[in-house]
C-alpha cells in the first residue's frame, strides 16, 4: 500500500508540465491585459457604458442591443475623433445629443427636472444602444455619420448622413418648442437592397436610478406596449426582475421608469415585437429594458420610415396630450380604481394646484372634501354599529340561552331578533366597503404623481417617497431587513392614528363580541401598515392621517347628535310591530327544522 501511494517518475513530469503552462497562461493573460488597458483611449463614461459586457441583457437573440465596441470598424484614432463629433438639437424642456459614431444618442437631459441627489437629469447619458437592420445587410450602429442641424423659429432638425452599400443612408430627428417628443426618421437612397424589405430596430436602456427609494424605483419600472387588435396595453411583469415576451402588431412600446419614460411610435406600427428585461445590480441603475422591434413599412432601394420618440415625464396630463394613449403608461389601478383616480382625483388635485398651494394644504384640502362627500356614509354607518350596541345586552341574553343548542337554531334566533328590532347586522360594513375603492385608489395615485415628486411639507422632503428624518447607517438585524436603515415620521403617526380608529371601531360596535377572532386581525393591521408603508410615499401615509384625524372629527360629532336611548326606544317599538317574514328569513327556519327533525332521528337510533 505504501508503494502505491507514490508518485512514478512519469507523474511527476506531468504535474511540472502542467504547472509550467498554468504559469505561462497567467503570465500571457496579464501582459494581454496590460495592453488592452494601455491601448484602450481615455473615454468618458458614455463609451464605458457602451463598452460594457451584455450578460446581463435578457437572454434572447433578437432582444439584445448591438455592442458598438465592435459595431464601429474604425482605428481608435478616428474613433477618438468621432467620439468627439456630436450633435445637439433642444427647446426649453429637452436637450438631445447624438454623436457621429453609429448615430448613438450620447445625453438625454430633461432640463426642469434633478435627480434626487440634486444632480441634472439625464434620461440617457451613455446608457442606452440603437441599431437598425435593413434587409439584414446594413446595420446602422456600424456606420460613421455627418450631421448638419437646420432651424427655424419652431424647429430643430439634425440629419445624421452615412454610405453605405452604393447609397447613402440619413437619420433625422426634429424637436419642436414646447415638446418633450422627437419626430424621427431613416431613409435610404440608392441602396443595393431587394424592394419589400424589412427594417427592424434593436433599442436597449440600462435604466438610470433618479429617485430615493431605488427599491420603489425597480419595483415600478417596467416595459409598456399598446397592443393594435386589443386596443389597449399591457407589460411586463412588475414582480419579476426578469422578464420578456414575443409580441405582434403593437403601436408602441415605452421603456417606463418610476416618473420618466422613453416611448418610441412607429406612424405605421410594428408587424412584430420581442422586449425583455433584467435587474442590474449596479446602485447607480435599476433595470436593463431591450426591445427589438420589426416595423409594418417594407423598404427597398429608395425609402423613408417615420416614428416617434418621447423622452419625458411620466404626467398624466402632458401624456394624455398624445393622441396614442401614452398616459396609460402611468399605472393608477384596474377598474374602478383607475376610473376614480383619472376622473375624480385627477381633477381635483389640478384645480387646487392651479392656486399655487403648497401640496401639503392640496393632500389636506382633498382629504376634507372627500371626507364631507361621504359623511352621509358615515352617518349611517355609526348609526348601524349604535343599534348593535344598544342591542348587545339582548344578544348576550339569548347566545347564553343558545350556548348548547344546535348552531342553526341559534342562528334562527339571532335572524328573528335582527328582524323584530329593525336592524341590519350588515349596515355598519356596507359604507366602509363603499368607501374601500377610494382608498385604494389613493394607494395608487400616490406614489404615481410625479406632480409630488420632490415637493416638500414639514419634515418631508419630497411627498413622492418616504420621509427619513429617523435615518441610520449599517445593518440592524432583523430591524433593517423589514424597515431598512430609516423610519417614517408620517408612516408611525399614520398607523398610531389607524390604531386608535380600530379601537373606537371595537369600543362602538358589538361585532367583535361575536367574532372575537376579528379584534386580533383588526388590531393586526395598523401594525402591517406600518411595516408596507415605512418606504412609500409620504404624500400617501400623509393623506391615511389627515383621513383618520377627519374621521375621528366627524364621530365626535356624530355621538354628540345620537342619542342611544332614543335608538333603543326606537328598537323596542319595531319590535312591538307585527313583521312578515322575509323569504330568506323562511328558508332558515326550514332549514333550523330539519336540522332539529335528523338530530331526533338520531338521539332514537
Amino acid at each position: 500500500m505504501e508503494e502505491e501511494r507514490k508518485l512514478d517518475k512519469n507523474q511527476i513530469i506531468g504535474f511540472v508540465i502542467i504547472g509550467i503552462l498554468l504559469i505561462g497562461f497567467s503570465w500571457w493573460n496579464s501582459k494581454q491585459l496590460e495592453e488592452q488597458e494601455a491601448n484602450q483611449p481615455k473615454q468618458e463614461q458614455v463609451e464605458e457604458a457602451q463598452n460594457a459586457p451584455l450578460e446581463e441583457v435578457v437572454e434572447v437573440e433578437e432582444t439584445s442591443p448591438v455592442d458598438t465596441a465592435t459595431a464601429v470598424s474604425e482605428k481608435d484614432s478616428v474613433n477618438a475623433f468621432l467620439k468627439e463629433q456630436s450633435y445637439t438639437i433642444e427647446n426649453e424642456l429637452l436637450s438631445v445629443e447624438i454623436n457621429g459614431a453609429g448615430a448613438q444618442f450620447s445625453k438625454v437631459h430633461l432640463k426642469e427636472f434633478q435627480t434626487y441627489d440634486s444632480l441634472p437629469l439625464h434620461i440617457i447619458d451613455g446608457n442606452s444602444l440603437q441599431n437598425f437592420s435593413i434587409a439584414g445587410k446594413i446595420q446602422t450602429a456600424d456606420l460613421i455619420y455627418n450631421g448638419r442641424v437646420e432651424q427655424t423659429d419652431s424647429t430643430q432638425t439634425l440629419y445624421l448622413t452615412a454610405n453605405t452599400e452604393g447609397g447613402t443612408l440619413t437619420q433625422w430627428y426634429r424637436i419642436k418648442n414646447g415638446d418633450y417628443q422627437l419626430e424621427a426618421g431613416i431613409e435610404g437612397n440608392g441602396l443595393s437592397i431587394q424592394s419589400g424589405s424589412d427594417i427592424s430596430l434593436k433599442y436597449a436602456q440600462d435604466a438610470i436610478r433618479m429617485e430615493k427609494s431605488r427599491k420603489n424605483e425597480m419595483r415600478t419600472s417596467t416595459i409598456y406596449y399598446w397592443e393594435t387588435e386589443d386596443d389597449d396595453y399591457d407589460y411586463l411583469s412588475l414582480t419579476s426582475s426578469d422578464d420578456e415576451e414575443e409580441l405582434t402588431n403593437i403601436k408602441w412600446f415605452g421603456h417606463k421608469q418610476q416618473f420618466f419614460s422613453t416611448i418610441v411610435e412607429a406612424n405605421a406600427g410594428f408587424s412584430k415585437a420581442k422586449v425583455g428585461q433584467a435587474e442590474l445590480m449596479d446602485e447607480g441603475f435599476t433595470k436593463r429594458m431591450a426591445s427589438a422591434v420589426q416595423f409594418s413599412d417594407k423598404v427597398g432601394s429608395n425609402f423613408g420610415v417615420n416614428y416617434k420618440m418621447y423622452f419625458g415625464p411620466n404626467d398624466y396630463s402632458i401624456l394624455k396630450t398624445y393622441p396614442s394613449n401614452y398616459n396609460q403608461i402611468i399605472d393608477f389601478g384596474w377598474g374602478i380604481f383607475g376610473w376614480i383616480s383619472r376622473y375624480v382625483v385627477i381633477p381635483i388635485f389640478k384645480w387646487l394646484d392651479g392656486y399655487g398651494l403648497n401640496y401639503g394644504i392640496i393632500i389636506l384640502i382633498m382629504a376634507i372634501m372627500i371626507k364631507v362627500v361621504l359623511f352621509p356614509l358615515t352617518y349611517q354607518s355609526y348609526k348601524s354599529m349604535a343599534k348593535m350596541r344598544v342591542l348587545k345586552p339582548e344578544m348576550d341574553e339569548l347566545n347564553e340561552k343558545h350556548k348548547n343548542s344546535d348552531p342553526m337554531v341559534k342562528q334562527q334566533a339571532t335572524m328573528n331578533l335582527y328582524k323584530e328590532a329593525g336592524v341590519n347586522p350588515l349596515g355598519g360594513c356596507i359604507p366602509q366597503l363603499v368607501q374601500l375603492p377610494i382608498l385604494i385608489a389613493m394607494f395608487r395615485f400616490f406614489p404615481a404623481s410625479i406632480e409630488l415628486r420632490q415637493k416638500s411639507f414639514l419634515w418631508a422632503t419630497d411627498l413622492s417617497t418616504y420621509d427619513d428624518v429617523i435615518h441610520w447607517t449599517g445593518d440592524i438585524p432583523l430591524i433593517s431587513s423589514i424597515l431598512g436603515n430609516h423610519l417614517s415620521i408620517f408612516t408611525v403617526l399614520m398607523a398610531l392614528s389607524t390604531l386608535m380608529y380600530t379601537m373606537m371601531n371595537n369600543q362602538l360596535s358589538s361585532a367583535n363580541s361575536q367574532m372575537p377572532q376579528m379584534k386580533y386581525i383588526m388590531y393586526a393591521m395598523p401594525v402591517m401598515m406600518f411595516f408596507w408603508f415605512n418606504s412609500y410615499a409620504s404624500g400617501l401615509s400623509y393623506y391615511y392621517l389627515v383621513a383618520n384625524l377627519i374621521t375621528f372629527s366627524q364621530q365626535w360629532i356624530i355621538r354628540k347628535t345620537v342619542d342611544d336611548d332614543a335608538i333603543h326606544a326606537k328598537l323596542k317599538a319595531n319590535k312591538a310591530n307585527p313583521k312578515k317574514k322575509s323569504r330568506f328569513q323562511e328558508q332558515i327556519e326550514e332549514m333550523a327544522k330539519k336540522q332539529g327533525r335528523r338530530a331526533q332521528r338520531q338521539a332514537k337510533k
